[in-house]
């Protein structure tokens, strides 16, 4: 069991990232929008060592979701597209389920919901 899933519900979450990965079907075929996205993620890691930190792991996932709408890399899935970036747009979000600003604990469900996305990808 995750530390964030004692601070709010898994389905919660779940239920959350399930509408989102919903809209990012959408931006994930939109080239723009994706791009657009990612640089906002890209931002928000650049601002905030405390999540880069955390996560090296969305880096990573920026630089997937940048290579396949450009056609640098051409075997990703569009419901692996979506699953990463619907978890990009729950990152996004500073009204999530634990605010953001939180001290220590803001970035536990942001976190939770990049292994929901993992597991759904």
């Amino acid at each position: 069991m995750d530390m964030s899933d004692n601070v709010v519900g898994i389905s919660d979450l779940n239920e959350q990232y399930a509408l989102l990965k919903e809209e990012a079907k959408s931006i994930a075929g939109d080239p723009v929008k994706a791009a657009e996205v990612t640089a906002q993620v890209n931002q928000l890691l650049d601002v905030n060592r405390v999540l880069r930190e955390a996560s090296e792991d969305i880096g990573g996932l920026v630089s997937f979701v940048s290579d396949s709408i450009s056609g640098e890399f051409t075997r990703a899935s569009e419901e692996s597209l979506a699953a990463v970036i619907g978890a990009f747009m729950y990152l996004l979000k500073n009204d999530d389920a634990i605010n953001d600003s939180t001290p220590v604990v803001g970035y536990l469900d942001d976190l939770r919901v990049f292994s929901i996305a993992r597991e759904d990808a």
